[in-house]
């Protein structure tokens, strides 16, 4: 079949708070059914299934002895309760471990992947209006017919094409590689191999956790690959050298001994580079705090912090729970021993807060995460407990506002264009002046699981007392750079402060310099007359509808790309944008 070819470009500090009593700080939500009902949950997502500005909850469920568990999901009604949804596809009885929620078909709404214990994985595609598809492999890929006890995932855009890839931790046995799936941008997922990608794949280990991370701040992310014995694993991204392979790093005090723990990522003391934070885990191991050094080497500060303790915990959680511009961290133990609460004094050290409840409350502890559920912009705190018994979740709102806490804060909700939609990888920095003081801080949107302790795919900044944020500086996958000045801090009530990608000062756009088939299919040129602009490829029927084929960022060269799927079309139009 001939194909009819068109070609087309468009540019397109705390106030007080830290004496007062425990007590007053959290309330814990006693009624509704995320305290209420007892399951064997393991770990929990938020995720805003409905887009419609308010946090909603999945928890997944676990029980080793008495067979398949029932998901739940829990629907926010905006005014601090939820309601249990029983109609949905999500909610399938199967044992699960992990699950990450996130935009892989680039279409506007939050999909979900789950991973099953001792069975195949699920992939449910959000087709918005609360349904949901449970995908086969024939819909989604390689990902939902590799059997193994997969223990977590990770959505990440590792190659930076603008569509999201897939990481599985797979936990045993040891002889089990974890999967990196790259996203081919029709959703269907290949599975890559060590000569794609690196050993990545093919350290055979019982790995139990990833985090995913751009820590030497080339724009290009990283992971840390939890182990449940021997040292976990630091994985390098090429870069711009060798985009999408994966080397294993020894940078400083990185690797270490096992800690079978997840580790998160953070910016703890504002110096715009990613820590590590690795908790002791329940063999009662000592806390790290590997501090990044420009990107080059970690040095594990955790004693220096006042963080080298031994908290028996599996998972914590940070962020700014009081809104003065540092985040904090919660470190759940595992059972039924106290947790911590560690505030952040702004100055490289942590001091430990006795807050009551959320200290206490209990048992089998798997996962703990902050999240804005009420939308008053202060986090609110979630521990899921069970793992594998039936035990009660905990879910505290915190009281900030009601305490006399005036701080102000940033949330943010990044949608993206050129990159993926989610916004996975993109770098948030915010800059304030806080009590006649000028601070930074940087998030990056993430596609851990809760394991990492995050926050809905939504950045949240504490303000102190600026009420406003001076500049707003977006790094987006793509490359683009995007900034606003003198942005409002949030207001009780409203939804996150929504950005979508935008090329604020890109002047040259690429163009199409030539068309060729060949077997392969159509083989297109572009040149790119401009280095990191970041833009888009299209392809459209009827010049109406438009698919994303691809994204990246220019490097002053010409490019190839083609189109396998072309033959299949009997007219295809193509057009380069830049958002």
């Amino acid at each position: 079949m001939k194909t009819r070819i068109c070609l087309a470009i468009t540019v397109a500090s705390l106030l007080g708070l830290a004496k007062v009593h425990s007590q007053s700080l959290f309330t814990k939500i006693t009624e509704g059914a995320i305290a209420t009902d007892r399951e064997a949950s393991f770990m929990s997502v938020w995720w805003d299934y409905d887009n419609d500005g308010w946090l909603d909850l999945f928890v997944a469920n676990q029980d080793y002895s008495a067979g398949p568990q029932t998901h739940s999901l829990y629907h926010n009604l905006r005014d601090g309760t939820f309601d249990k949804v029983t109609n949905t596809t999500t909610t399938v009885s199967t044992d699960a471990l992990a699950a990450v929620a996130a935009d892989f078909d680039n279409d506007g709404d939050e999909d979900l992947f789950v991973c099953r214990h001792n069975a195949l994985d699920d992939c449910f595609r959000n087709d918005g209006n609360g349904v949901f598809t449970r995908l086969t492999q024939a819909q989604f890929g390689r990902p939902v017919a590799d059997g193994s006890i997969s223990h977590d995932a990770a959505w990440v855009d590792y190659d930076r094409d603008g569509f999201l890839d897939l990481f599985v931790v797979n936990g045993f046995p040891a002889t089990e590689n974890d999967c990196l799936y790259r996203n081919n941008g029709s959703g269907l997922f290949i599975k890559m191999t060590a000569g794609q990608v690196g050993p990545i794949v093919s350290d055979q280990a019982t790995t139990s956790a990833s985090s995913w991370a751009d820590y030497d701040n080339d724009g290009y992310p990283d992971a840390w690959v939890e182990r449940w014995t021997g040292s976990g694993f630091l994985y390098h991204n090429g870069g711009l050298d060798a985009p999408g392979f994966f080397t294993l790093a020894t940078e400083g005090s990185i690797p270490r001994e096992n800690s079978r723990a997840a580790g998160q990522w953070v910016d703890y003391d504002n110096d715009a580079w990613l820590d590590l934070f690795v908790a002791g885990s329940s063999e009662g191991r000592t806390n790290s705090l590997h501090r990044n050094a420009g990107g080059l080497a970690f040095t594990d500060v955790a004693a220096s912090a006042g963080l080298a303790q031994k908290n028996y915990a599996w998972a914590s959680a940070w962020g700014d729970y009081d809104n003065d511009g540092w985040q904090d961290l919660f470190v759940a133990a595992f059972e039924n021993r106290t947790n911590v609460f560690y505030r952040n004094r702004g100055d490289g050290t942590f001091e430990t807060l006795d807050i009551g409840s959320p200290l206490l409350d209990g048992n089998q502890r798997a996962s703990v995460s902050w999240a804005h559920y009420d939308n008053d912009g202060f986090l609110d705190l979630l521990i899921t407990c069970g793992n594998g018994t039936r035990l009660p979740n905990h879910l505290y709102r915190n009281k900030g506002p009601g305490i006399g806490n005036a701080n102000h804060w940033l949330k943010v909700k990044l949608v993206g264009r050129a990159s993926n939609r989610s916004g996975i990888g993109a770098k948030i920095r915010v800059k304030a002046t806080i009590a006649g003081t000028e601070l930074w801080q940087m998030r990056e949107i993430s596609g851990n699981s809760e394991f990492g302790g995050s926050t809905g795919r939504l950045a949240h900044f504490g303000l102190g007392d600026a009420t406003k944020a001076d500049l707003v500086w977006i790094e987006w996958p793509s490359g683009i750079r995007q900034e606003l000045t003198d942005v409002p801090a949030g207001q009780p009530g409203q939804p996150p402060l929504e950005i979508v990608e935008h090329c604020t000062d890109c002047t040259e756009a690429p163009r199409f310099t030539g068309a060729t088939p060949s077997p392969a299919g159509l083989e297109l040129t572009i040149t790119e007359s401009a280095s990191f602009i970041g833009y888009m490829l299209e392809a459209s029927t009827d010049l109406a509808t438009w698919t994303k084929l691809m994204a990246r960022a220019g490097t002053r060269s010409q490019y190839q790309w083609t189109d396998s799927q072309a033959t299949n079309f009997p007219v295809r139009f193509y057009r380069l944008v830049v958002p």
